[in-house]
């Protein structure tokens, strides 16, 4: 019998369903069906280009959606809808190897070890139950990657130059007229960077750039539809700068016109995550990832149509109409705290369907450990805090609790306490949770997910 692609959730999570699923059948997580459908403020970052009034009231738009919303949709941004469309048909393929493939990271995958992660191992009701799987990935290992991945694109075949210190021949595919020796190669920013030794050749049309040294292949257009990095890497590279070109548009509509963002979010801080939503036989009574705000700057994300996603506008959750032109850009945790809360980090979930699976690209614009968040305002609402103690305070609320607490717990007003922890056990509804139950990958998991 051929193996499933999809995780093993009902296996993996028997005695919950064994337990919950019969008594609570009536006792969904949600009236999903009566979630009311909208379109969040759409904007055409095109105007930026065009200067005057026009770029003026277009960096307006995007302040006030992140400040009333928190959530906003941009075209025009940049990224081409043939990159889109490789990044999802690749992530499909991915996808769909057997469960164990992936989960034993398969040697035609080339992923990271440990970037594969399904469900919630340390779930103890439905309720806490992420019927999704994922592959989190850093920015700086999509770059090392390279072309040894199946999300890659072109005809460019890197094998040979993983020992370049032998200075053994390695051939270019549809380039070399014969094989040619390499000197380095580096990559950087999302371009391969290759330097020849002396002697190569090159077809007739490409003797004008023959040259010895340094040729930076990828930027040219004389060999970009031969000599490419991997798709998924032309998207990083891409949201890259629409995460950055955003952040510091948002910095200058509060006043601030400073190289913070540049200077403190590096590739090497910033992750992807690839998402699959398998159709769910319970979706009344699990998410497809539970509600959380994020803990970064920006969140992008690239979904397809079928749709799922919720936030909360107004105290009431409301659906995302989907639309494929667009990304969908939400502020997250340390951009709230950097602005004094005027723009928003805002609560968001995705629900499960029951007969359609639904795929996501999402891009986490987030700074090194040691960077210090702090209001650029005076009269701070929260205390001075880096990254990494975020981050660490998120993985203690998660293992204490079940779900972070975030920000509230450096709010200068709480007296830098924490909310009572009796009263998040009742909000989430956890029962009997032990520091056993709590793995360093399931925490790692849960974070990554709020």
């Amino acid at each position: 019998m051929e193996e499933s692609s999809d995780p093993p959730f009902v296996e993996f999570y028997k005695n919950l369903f064994d337990t919950e699923g019969a008594s609570n059948k009536n006792d969904d997580i949600g009236a999903f069906e009566d979630v009311e459908e909208w379109e969040v403020p759409l904007i055409d970052l095109s105007r930026l280009h065009q200067g005057g009034w026009e770029g003026a009231e277009c960096k307006r738009e995007i302040a006030e959606a992140s400040q009333k919303w928190g959530f906003f949709q941009v075209i025009n941004h940049g990224i081409s809808s043939d990159i889109l469309e490789k990044m999802r048909c690749e992530q499909m393929k991915v996808f769909k190897k057997t469960f164990h493939e992936k989960a034993d990271n398969h040697r035609n995958l080339n992923f990271p070890a440990g970037s594969y992660r399904w469900g919630t191992p340390s779930a103890t009701c439905l309720r806490q139950l992420a019927w999704s799987e994922a592959f989190h990935v850093p920015l700086t290992d999509i770059s090392n990657m390279g072309a040894l991945t199946s999300l890659s694109s072109g005809n460019l075949d890197l094998r040979p130059v993983l020992d370049i210190s032998t200075r053994k021949p390695a051939r270019f595919e549809g380039i070399c007229t014969k094989q040619t020796q390499i000197d380095k190669v580096t990559s950087w920013k999302g371009q391969w960077i290759v330097s020849w030794l002396p002697g190569f050749e090159l077809r007739d049309e490409h003797a004008a750039i023959s040259r010895s040294w340094a040729c930076h292949i990828v930027g040219c257009p004389l060999f970009a539809d031969t000599l490419r990095t991997t798709t998924m890497d032309q998207f990083a590279t891409m949201v890259s700068e629409v995460a950055e070109n955003l952040a510091e548009i948002l910095a200058e509509q509060l006043g601030h016109k400073s190289d913070f963002f540049k200077e403190n979010c590096w590739p090497s801080t910033c992750y992807l995550r690839m998402n699959r939503y398998p159709p769910c036989p319970v979706s009344s009574q699990v998410f497809g990832l539970m509600p959380h705000t994020d803990s970064d700057f920006l969140t992008i994300l690239h979904q397809d149509q079928i749709g799922g996603l919720q936030l909360v506008k107004d105290g009431k959750w409301i659906a995302v109409k989907p639309n494929k032109e667009a990304l969908i850009i939400n502020i997250g945790d340390l951009f709230q705290a950097w602005s004094n809360d005027v723009y928003k980090s805002v609560e968001h979930r995705v629900v499960a369907n029951k007969q359609t699976e639904r795929f996501s690209t999402a891009y986490f614009f987030c700074p090194s450990y040691d960077t210090m968040i702090q209001s650029c305002f005076e009269n701070s609402i929260y205390r001075r805090f880096s990254f990494r103690e975020f981050r660490q305070q998120v993985q203690d609320d998660v293992k204490r609790l079940g779900h972070k607490i975030g920000l509230p717990s450096y709010n200068m007003s709480n007296g830098h306490k924490c909310f009572d922890v009796k009263f998040h056990v009742k909000y989430v509804g956890l029962i009997g949770l032990t520091k056993k139950a709590w793995s360093h990958q399931n925490l790692t998991f849960l974070e990554n997910h709020i």
